[in-house]
C-alpha cells in the first residue's frame, strides 16, 4: 500500500507481513525535496512518544534513516546513509555537481 500527497510525492510505503505493519516515511521540506527516508527500523522508533528528531544526536536516525541535507538553490550537498560515511557535493556557478567526497565519520 503506498500513500501519496498532492505532489504525487510517496508519504508512506507500507508492507503488511503476518499482519505486521513494516512502515516507510518520506519525509520532504517545503520545497519539495526529500529530507528523511525513515525506513520500518527506524519509523517504529521515531513515532514513539517524546522523539526528538535531530540528525545530529538521535541514534536512530543516525543508524537507520537516510537524510539529505540542500542549500539555498535546492542542490543536495549532503547525504548521510545508513551504515555509510557522509557523502559532501559541491556545484559551480550552473548548479552542476562539480565535486563529491565521502566524508570519514569515524
Amino acid at each position: 500500500m503506498t500513500f501519496y500527497n498532492n505532489l504525487d510525492q510517496i508519504l508512506l510505503e507500507r508492507k503488511v507481513d503476518n499482519d505486521i505493519n513494516y512502515d516507510t516515511y518520506y519525509v520532504y521540506d517545503d520545497f519539495g525535496n526529500l529530507r528523511f527516508v525513515l525506513p520500518p527500523a527506524a519509523s517504529d522508533a521515531l513515532t514513539a512518544v517524546n522523539v526528538i528528531w535531530d540528525i545530529t544526536s538521535n541514534q536512530v536516525l543516525k543508524d537507520y534513516a537516510f537524510y539529505y541535507q540542500y542549500d539555498g538553490k535546492n542542490n543536495c550537498i549532503l547525504k548521510k546513509l545508513p551504515g555509510c560515511n557522509d557523502i559532501e557535493m559541491r556545484y559551480d556557478m550552473s548548479e552542476r555537481l562539480i565535486f563529491s567526497k565521502m566524508e570519514n565519520n569515524n
